[in-house]
């Protein structure tokens, strides 16, 4: 009969699943205006993107739970950072950096690393913490265009 394969459901990680349930019932608590999206039943790459209003079409406010930082994104400016300095550079708080992420230049701030695979209630202050940074980065954000101050084209 041919060389058709049944195809089984993915396997989910219960332990996963069940620690970005805990991850968005905190963000949605403690920061709703991040938005969080409610995390699906499936297994998640090791990030968050927050999902907030009056960010710029395609910049993305994201927290990367495994390699440890809070990026707000701006697509196109990974090779013009003295973009982003330009306009953001003196106004940075002490814990913000500029880096290139990929494709895209970012406002970063270091956060501690999390590993959805360890239980959650081990984490959960630094769950809370980066939370806690996102909701930061993303008010600072809104007072820097308040100012005038707007990523360039």
């Amino acid at each position: 009969m041919g060389d058709e394969q049944a195809t089984s459901p993915p396997i989910i990680d219960t332990a996963v699943a069940d620690f970005w349930q805990e991850y968005w019932k905190i963000a949605e608590r403690q920061a709703p205006q991040l938005r969080m999206p409610k995390p699906r039943t499936s297994v998640r790459a090791g990030l968050v993107q927050f999902d907030p209003l009056g960010l710029p079409p395609s910049s993305q406010l994201i927290h990367k739970v495994e390699q440890g930082y809070v990026d707000l994104e701006f697509p196109g400016f990974g090779r013009r950072l003295e973009g982003l300095h330009g306009v953001y550079g003196m106004s940075l708080e002490q814990n913000m950096s500029i880096r290139q992420a990929g494709g895209s230049g970012a406002i970063r701030v270091i956060v501690d690393v999390i590993d959805p695979k360890l239980p959650f209630a081990e984490q959960s202050g630094k769950v809370s913490a980066a939370i806690g940074n996102a909701q930061a980065l993303l008010t600072w954000f809104y007072t820097q265009t308040q100012l005038g101050r707007k990523p360039p084209a």
